[in-house]
Formats: structure tokens, sequence, C-alpha cells
């Protein structure tokens, strides 16, 4: 007699289908795209010291083995890392929630979907799998960190606890701006372990968390160090902060600076703004909605065509050329005008920063519309309650985890983001996936209570 399990039988099929599937997708898109370059792939080629020191390094062994042969290697590699972390995705969200075939496939659609959508709204055809940029492999190994954060708060294995926690650290040293990760972990383990009162592994947890942050910094350092020959950060933070504050400052904010030198600087900017119409003066309307969506027009102007310009010609002035020498001086220049700058335009800088993360949360399961602002808040209302709903009757419940992981994840990274620099698309295209897959387990997860009623 046969007692095996036709349907078993039939998604275990559809599992090789689906890995199928998703081989031959990524390797389509390596093969019609190649290897693509864009603005930022030479700083990764050139170990650049603005470069978090990950994909740079990884860059750097590719082209140590391969040698003339060094970029189709390194677009098969990333493509062969997409897929694995994509098959892993699908088949871990497919297992723990038991999806029928059809919603297996919805699940692989939700990951492919962002390389995709991608393209088709970037001006320069972004191929995010197989180009040389960062998020080739930020995006899959963002996929395997949410895989280990799920299953980390679900089984509390320690083998979990730990891959998460150094995916997530190796994420923020690949994208700064997913710092925000290390934070969702340490939010995530306590929750996990404080109704089991297992104190001493919250304490290690809390270690590891405070720990994460100065590895992340001794990792750049000694990047920095190997390549560029000085023991130095990311030197670019305060320039790019200053962007924001900035446009948001007024114009007679230079009479608040006491330092002459900055006094100077600020004049220069802002003359160079208003030339250029750059200011949040020149917004299209006076609404603080309009004028946060003008900064992200005008944000790479400011930054490149006014500091960094306006820094570069009189620092050079002085006789110092060295790139490096050059580079610290002015992220000095820069934290020093942040600090005269700040308090006097923190009211109108924290509207544009709400505005900006707002529309960060739109980009990360949508695009910037009039429609899809209201798609988003009515979406997102909906995962809250649920959440809240879900844990209150069963704090361990796998769509209500999910659910609550992501929504951290996602507002995390919006307002973590918009903090520095501007929330665009492929900053915020990581949780996409998750985003969805969630969604979807939480409808199925209702039809069968529903299909159960009947």
């Amino acid at each position: 007699m046969n007692l095996r399990n036709p349907i078993s039988k039939n998604i275990k099929i559809n599992h090789i289908i689906i890995a199928a599937f998703l081989t031959v997708f990524f390797f389509l898109i390596l093969i019609i795209n190649g290897v693509p370059m864009y603005n930022d792939s030479d700083q990764y080629i050139s170990m650049h010291v603005r470069r978090e020191p990950v994909y740079p390094i990884m860059l750097y062994i590719i082209r140590s083995i391969a040698a003339d042969r060094w970029l189709i290697v390194a677009g098969i590699i990333q493509t062969l890392f997409v897929i694995y972390a994509s098959i892993r995705f699908v088949l871990y969200i497919s297992d723990r929630f038991d999806l029928g075939i059809i919603s297996e496939w919805g699940i692989c659609v939700f990951t492919i979907l962002p390389y995709v959508v991608t393209p088709l709204f970037s001006v320069k055809n972004v191929s995010m799998s197989s180009g040389i940029m960062s998020e080739s492999i930020a995006i899959p190994m963002f996929l395997l960190f949410f895989i280990h954060m799920h299953r980390a708060v679900m089984d509390c294995k320690t083998s979990d606890v730990l891959w998460s926690a150094v995916l997530a650290l190796m994420l923020s040293l690949t994208r700064s701006n997913l710092f925000v990760l290390l934070i969702v972990w340490i939010i995530a383990v306590i929750y996990r372990y404080i109704p089991d009162r297992k104190w001493p592994a919250i304490l290690i947890c809390i270690v590891v968390f405070a720990s994460s942050f100065v590895m992340r910094d001794v990792a750049t350092k000694t990047y920095n160090l190997a390549f560029n020959g000085r023991f130095i950060g990311n030197q670019y933070t305060n320039v790019t902060v200053l962007t924001n504050i900035l446009y948001a400052s007024d114009p007679d904010a230079g009479d608040m600076i006491e330092e002459p030198i900055l006094h100077d600087y600020f004049d220069l900017f802002y003359e160079t703004m208003n030339e250029n119409g750059w200011s949040y003066l020149s917004a299209p309307n006076d609404t603080v909605y309009g004028r946060a969506v003008y900064l992200e027009e005008v944000h790479d102007r400011i930054k490149f065509d006014v500091i960094e310009e306006g820094f570069r010609y009189t620092i050079e002035e002085t006789g110092i050329h060295e790139y490096l020498d050059y580079n610290e001086i002015a992220e000095g220049y820069a934290k020093g005008l942040i600090g005269s700058l700040f308090p006097h335009c923190v009211g109108r800088w924290i509207i544009d920063w709400l505005i900006m993360a707002l529309r960060g949360i739109v980009r990360s399961i949508a695009v910037c519309h009039p429609l899809a602002y209201v798609y988003t808040l009515a979406v997102m209302i909906f995962m809250i309650v649920y959440f809240i709903k879900t844990i209150k009757r069963d704090r361990l419940d796998p769509t209500g985890v999910m659910a609550g992981l992501i929504l951290l994840i996602v507002f995390g990274n919006a307002f973590g983001t918009a903090t520095i620099i501007m929330c665009i698309s492929r900053y915020m295209i990581y949780g996409f996936p998750a985003f969805y897959s969630t969604l979807l387990c939480i409808a199925y997860e209702i039809y069968k209570k529903f299909k159960n009623m009947i």
C-alpha cells in the first residue's frame, strides 16, 4: 500500500521547478545585461576611503584570483549568491508557513520583483544582481538575515541568533544605512529572551550589540589602513549630514557662527545655493512637503557642487592636495558647521526628515505617487493592527513575528537613511520581498481560518 502524500510530493517537485526558474531568471539577467558599471563602481574597485569595506574587499579578492577576467567572474559569483539566497528565502517561507503551490509562486514573484522594477524606474537601467554595486550582495545577504532573524525568534537557536548578528554586522559594513539591522537584532532577541528570563543570554546579546559598533569602526579603519594608508573611518559622513542641514538653514544663520573660517564657508556655500536656487527658499511651493521633495532634487548638487567643491577649492589653495588630508580637513569643517547651524534649523530639518522618511516607507513597498501614499498608509495600518492582535494572542505566532520584524526593518531603514541621505529606491528596496511575503502569509492564515469556519 502506497502511503506517500501526493500533495507533499507535488510541493517538492514545485520546489525544484522554482529553484530552476530562479536560476534561469538571474542568469538571463547576467547574459542580457552583462556586468554593468555605474557611477559608484569605480570607488568600489579603487578601494575608496568613502566606501564600506565588505564589497570592495570581495572585488579585490576576485581581481587577485581572476586577473583580467575578474569582471565576469564577479558577475557570476554575485548571480550565484543571489540565486542561493532567493531559493533559501522562498523555501524557508514556504516550509515555515506550509504554503500551497500557488502561494509559493507568489513568494517567488515578490523575491524577483525588485530586480524587475528597479531597472524600469531607474535612470540608468540598474541591474542589481550582476552590476558592480553593493546592492548586488547586500540584497541577498538581507534575505539570509531575515531568515535567520525570524528563525532566531521562533526557535531560539543560538546558531540563528549568532548568524543573524553576523549578517547584520556584515550588512552594516556593506551599506552604512543598514546599521539599523543591528538595532532590529537586539530588539528581536530581547523580545524573545525576556519572557523566559534568560538574563545571561540577554546580557551577552547587549555586549555583542555594543561591541558590534566598535567592531564596525575597527573593521572600517583597518580596511583604510590596509588600502589607503590611514587608520581612519568612513570619511564622508559629516559632509553628507551637512547637506540637509545647509538646505534647511536661513540665509542669516551665518551670523550665529563664531569661528571666522566657518562663517566664511557658510557665506560661500549659501551664495552658490542662492545663485542656483538650491535652498529651501527656492522650493517650487511654500508647503513643507514641497520643500522636502525639492531637497531630493537638489541634494546631490548641494553636496557635490556646493559643499565639496567649495571645500576642495579653498583647502587646495593652502597647498594641501593629498586627497586624504583634504578630506579629513573638510570633514572637520563640516562637523563644526553642523554644530553651529543645526540648533537654529532643527525644527525645519525635522519636518524635512519626517517627510523624506515617509517617502522612504512608501518606496519600500511602492513608488511615490499620490495614490501610493493612501495605499501605503492602509497597508501599514493593517499590518500593525494584525501584529498587535496576533502577538497578544500568541507572542510567537510565526506571521505575527514576521510582521513585527519587517515593520521594524522598513521603518528603521527609512528613518535611519533619511537622517543622512535621501531615501531613494535602491536604498529602500531591501525589505520588499519580505514585506509582501508577510502580507501573503497573513492572507493565507486568514484564508485558512475562514475556510475552517465554513
